[in-house]
C-alpha cells in the first residue's frame, strides 16, 4: 500500500515550524554547551592562577546550567583544598574518583588531600586502586606514592619512589623536594641542601620548597633564612585573592622569624597585615569563644567557633576545640572532620589533637588511619605514654597482639602507672589466656584506684575465664565494703552474678547500687536488665503471668527502652491483653515520637487482629520516620492484604529512588517476588548486586528466577552463592536443583544432599532430592 499523501497547507507549515525549531534548540544546545566550556575554562584558568573566589564564581554558573559537572566539581574541590578545607574536599573528590578511578587529575588530588589529612593509609589505597583500573603511572604517581611512604617512615622504598619519578621526568621538582624531606630526616645536611637546591633549580618558584626551606630554618634557628624562604613563599602567594590557611601561617612564619631577628618594624608590618585579615580578625571571636568555653557556656562557643571555622576553616585551634565539643558530644563523624581539619592547618597543633584525632578514628574504625595518626603524633612531639598506649589499641585491633604488647609496653617504659597501658595488657593478657599475668595487673591496679569499673570488670571476667571467679567475687565484696558510698564494686558484682544466671542474687545487688546511687544509669540498666533476664527465664518455662509480672518491673524502671516495651507488649498480646498492649505503645510514641518503633508495634498488634488498614496506617507512620526492610515488607503486605498492589510497592520505589540502598533495591525485589511478578523482581536484584555483588541472598533469589526465565546466568550465579556461603541449605538447595534441571544430575543430587545434612527438617529439600532421583 503506498504511503498517503498530505498536501494540507497547515500540516506543510506545521511541518517547517518543527523543523525549524529544532534546529533552532540544537543552535542553542550548541551555544549553551559553549557557554558551559568557556565558564569550565575560566574556572580552570583562575584556580591555577589563585583566583580562587573567581574560580567558585565560574563553577558555580557552570553547575547552575549543568548539575553534577565533575570539570566544576573538580575545581569547587581544589579551591576547598587550598583554602584549608580538606575533608570538603575529601569528600568531593572522593566521588569524582569513584565516578572515574583512571583519571590521574581527580585520584592525585585525593591523595593529596589526604596526605594532608594525614591518612596515609587511605592515600596508598587510591592509588593502588589507580593502578589496578589501568590509571597511567607517570613521574606524579611515583612522586605521591613516594610522599605517601616517607609519611610512614619507609625512607628506603620512598626513595626507591622518587628516584623512579626522576627516571621518567628527570627535573622533577616533587621529588627532588622528597628526597630533600627524607636527607632532612635522616641528618644528612649536605645531601638535603643539594637536593633542595636541585628543587629550585629545576623550578625556582616552587611554593612548597620555599615553605619547606622556612620550616626548616626555623627549626633551626637560621631566622634570615627563614625570612628569605618566607618572602619567597609570600611572592609565589600574592596572586591569591583570599587569605588562605597556607598564607595566614606563611605571614605568622615570617612575624616569628623577623622578631627573632629583632627586626620589630619589618615585624609591625607583617602583623598588621595579619591582623587586617579574616583569620587575624577572628582571634578576637576566637579568645572570647574559649572564655565562654572555660565558663561552661558550651553553645556559645561552638556557635563563635563554628562562625570562625566558615571564615578560616585552616584554623587549627578552632579545629581542635570544635573537635572536642563535637567528641564530647557524641558525634564522632564531626568530631573526625574537625581535628583532622586542625591537623591539616599545620599551625601549633598540641600533642591532644593527635591522641583525640586517634580515637576518635579508633572508634569509627578507621583504624589505619588512626595509626598514622599515632605515628605522625609520635614524629611530632616523640615518645609518648598515651599515644603509645593508643597505638596498642590499634593494633589489637588489627589482631596484631605482639606489636600490641610491644606499644603497651612502651607506654608503661615511660609511665608505668598509665592506666590505658596497663588496663588494655590485662585484656590482652586474658585474651591470650595468660590469666594469672592478667589478674596480677588487675590486682596491683585495685589496690592504686579500687573503684575503677573496668578493673573490676576485668578481674571478674579473667577469674571466670580461669575457674577462679570467688577469688575475684571475694575481692570487690571486700572492696564493696570499704567503699559503701561508690556504686561500681556493687554493680560489678550484679553485672557478675547476671552472667553467672543468678538471678535472685543479681537483683539484690542491683537494687543495692540504685541505693547507693539513684541517678547511676549503670546501675538502672542492670536492675532493669536483672528483672528482663527473670522474664525470659520465666517465659523459656512458660510461666507467663510470672513473666508478664518480671517485665512490668523492668518496664516500671526503663519505660523508654525499645527492647522491654516491645517485650511486655509481645507478652501482653500473647495473654489476651490487647488493649494493656496498646497503651503501652501509645504511651511509648508519646515519650519517643522521634521513634519508629510505637506505630511499628501498633501495626503488629492490628496484623495479629487482621485488621490491615489499621496496621497500613500505623506501619505508614513508623515508615515516615525511618525506612528498613523488615518494616518495609511490613507495610507492602499490610497493603498488599488490602489489595491495593501500586500502593503496596509505592513507598518502596520511593525508597529505592531517594536512596539508592541496596537494601531498599532488595526490599522491592523480594515484593515484586511475593506478588509473582519476576520481570520486575529481576532488575531489582541485579541493582542491588551493582552496589554489593556479594549479596548472597539475591545472588541466591536471582539465581532461581533467572532458571525459571531460561537466563543462561542461573548456574553461574548459583554457583556463585553456593561458594559465598556453603553451609546455607537454602542456597544449597538452589544451586543443586539448578544443576538438576540443567542435566548436571549426579552433582546436583550431591549439593542437595548435603543441604538435607544441613537442614534434616528442610521438606523442598527433601522434596527435590526425590524428584531428582526419579529423573
Amino acid at each position: 500500500m503506498a504511503t498517503p499523501e498530505y498536501h494540507s497547507p497547515l500540516l506543510r507549515i506545521a511541518l517547517i515550524l518543527s523543523i525549524t525549531l529544532l534546529g533552532l534548540s540544537g543552535c542553542k544546545k550548541d551555544e549553551a554547551n559553549t557557554n558551559i566550556d568557556h565558564h569550565l575554562y575560566l574556572a580552570e584558568s583562575y584556580v591555577n592562577q589563585g583566583q580562587l573566589n573567581a574560580a567558585i564564581l565560574e563553577a558555580k554558573t557552570v553547575l547552575q546550567a549543568n548539575p553534577g559537572n565533575p570539570r566544576a566539581i573538580f575545581v569547587i574541590s581544589k579551591t576547598m583544598a587550598v583554602s584549608g578545607d580538606h575533608n570538603s574536599a575529601e569528600i568531593k573528590l572522593s566521588e569524582l574518583a569513584k565516578s572515574d578511578p583512571t583519571n590521574k587529575d581527580y585520584v592525585f588530588a585525593l591523595v593529596d588531600t589526604l596526605i594532608a589529612l594525614k591518612k596515609q593509609h587511605s592515600a596508598l589505597f587510591e592509588l593502588t586502586e589507580y593502578e589496578k583500573a589501568g590509571g597511567t603511572l607517570n613521574a606524579e604517581f611515583y612522586t605521591l606514592k613516594g610522599d605517601v611512604t616517607t609519611l610512614s617512615g619507609e625512607f628506603s622504598d620512598a626513595k626507591k619512589l622518587y628516584n623512579k619519578s626522576l627516571d621518567i621526568s628527570q627535573n622533577h621538582t616533587d621529588s627532588f623536594l622528597g628526597l630533600a624531606k627524607i636527607a632532612h630526616l635522616e641528618k644528612k645536611i649536605q645531601e638535603r641542601e643539594a637536593f633542595s637546591k636541585k628543587a629550585l633549580d629545576s623550578s625556582p618558584n616552587h611554593l612548597k620548597t620555599w615553605l619547606w626551606k622556612a620550616a626548616v630554618a626555623m627549626e633551626e634557628k637560621e631566622y634570615y633564612n627563614a625570612e628569605i624562604a618566607f618572602s619567597n613563599a609570600l611572592l609565589e602567594m600574592q596572586q591569591f585573592d583570599t587569605m588562605t590557611a597556607t598564607k595566614y601561617l606563611t605571614l605568622n612564619g615570617m612575624v616569628k622569624a623577623l622578631i627573632a631577628q629583632g627586626k620589630t618594624e619589618d615585624a609591625l608590618r607583617y602583623s598588621d597585615t595579619l591582623s587586617h585579615s579574616p583569620q587575624g580578625k577572628l582571634q578576637s571571636s576566637f579568645k572570647d569563644a574559649i572564655g565562654s568555653f572555660k565558663a561552661g557556656d558550651v553553645s556559645a562557643a561552638e556557635e563563635t567557633f563554628k562562625e570562625i571555622f566558615l571564615q578560616a576553616p585552616g584554623h587549627g585551634a578552632t579545629g581542635t576545640a570544635l573537635g572536642i565539643i563535637s567528641y564530647n558530644k557524641g558525634d564522632l563523624v564531626e568530631a573526625e572532620k574537625y581535628l583532622s581539619r586542625a591537623l591539616a592547618g599545620g599551625d601549633d597543633v598540641p600533642i591532644e589533637t593527635y591522641k583525640l584525632l586517634a580515637i576518635t578514628r579508633l572508634k569509627l574504625s578507621q583504624t589505619k588511619d588512626s595509626i598514622d595518626i599515632i605515628n605522625n603524633g609520635l614524629k611530632a612531639f616523640g615518645e609518648s605514654a598515651d599515644l603509645y598506649s593508643i597505638q596498642g589499641i590499634a593494633y589489637n585491633d588489627l589482631e596484631m597482639p605482639n606489636e600490641s604488647r610491644a606499644a603497651y609496653n612502651k607506654a608503661l617504659k615511660l609511665d608505668p602507672t598509665n592506666v590505658a597501658a596497663l588496663l588494655s595488657l590485662a585484656s590482652l593478657n586474658a585474651d591470650q589466656k595468660r590469666y594469672t599475668d592478667a589478674w596480677n595487673i588487675y590486682d596491683n591496679f585495685l589496690n592504686r584506684i579500687p573503684t575503677h569499673i573496668i578493673a573490676l570488670q576485668g578481674a571478674a571476667a579473667v577469674s571466670a575465664a580461669d575457674n577462679k571467679l570467688d577469688r575475684a567475687l571475694n575481692r570487690i565484696k571486700a572492696i564493696a565494703k570499704a567503699n559503701p558510698n561508690h556504686p561500681n564494686p556493687t554493680i560489678v558484682l550484679g553485672v557478675t552474678y547476671l552472667k553467672q544466671r543468678e538471678f535472685s542474687d543479681a537483683l539484690i545487688y542491683g537494687e543495692q547500687a540504685l541505693k547507693i546511687d539513684p541517678n547511676s544509669k549503670a546501675a538502672l540498666r542492670l536492675l532493669t536488665t536483672a528483672h528482663y533476664a527473670v522474664a525470659r527465664n520465666l517465659l523459656a518455662e512458660e510461666d507467663l503471668p510470672g513473666a508478664l509480672t518480671a517485665i512490668r518491673k523492668a518496664y516500671e524502671l526503663s519505660p523508654n527502652s525499645v527492647t522491654i516495651m516491645l517485650a511486655i507488649v509481645n507478652l501482653q498480646v500473647r495473654t489476651d491483653k490487647i488493649e494493656a498492649a496498646k497503651n503501652i505503645a501509645e504511651e511509648f510514641i508519646k515519650a519517643n515520637p522521634e521513634r519508629h518503633e510505637g506505630h511499628e508495634v501498633l501495626g503488629d498488634i492490628s496484623i495479629k487482629l487482621n485488621n490491615f488498614s489499621a496496621a497500613a496506617s500505623n506501619l505508614k507512620k513508623a515508615w515516615g520516620v525511618t525506612q528498613n526492610h523488615l518494616l518495609g515488607m511490613k507495610l507492602f503486605r499490610a497493603q498488599n492484604a488490602l489489595r491495593q498492589d501500586e500502593d503496596a510497592v509505592s513507598h518502596l520505589t520511593q525508597w529505592t529512588s531517594s536512596s539508592n540502598l541496596p537494601e531498599s533495591y532488595f526490599t522491592l525485589a523480594m515484593a515484586y517476588q511475593e506478588m509473582k511478578q519476576p520481570a520486575k523482581a529481576i532488575p531489582q536484584y541485579e541493582a542491588v548486586l551493582q552496589i554489593q555483588p556479594d549479596h548472597i541472598i539475591t545472588l541466591n533469589n536471582i539465581a532461581w528466577l533467572y532458571q525459571e526465565a531460561g537466563n543462561e546466568n542461573a548456574l553461574r550465579i548459583g554457583k556463585k552463592a553456593y561458594e559465598l556461603a556453603p553451609k546455607s541449605a537454602a542456597v544449597a538447595d538452589t544451586y543443586g536443583w539448578i544443576l538438576v534441571l540443567n542435566g548436571q544430575k549426579t552433582q546436583g543430587i550431591e549439593i542437595l544432599e548435603k543441604a538435607a545434612k544441613i537442614d534434616p527438617s528442610n521438606k523442598d529439600v527433601q522434596k527435590h532430592i526425590e524428584e531428582a532421583k526419579g529423573k
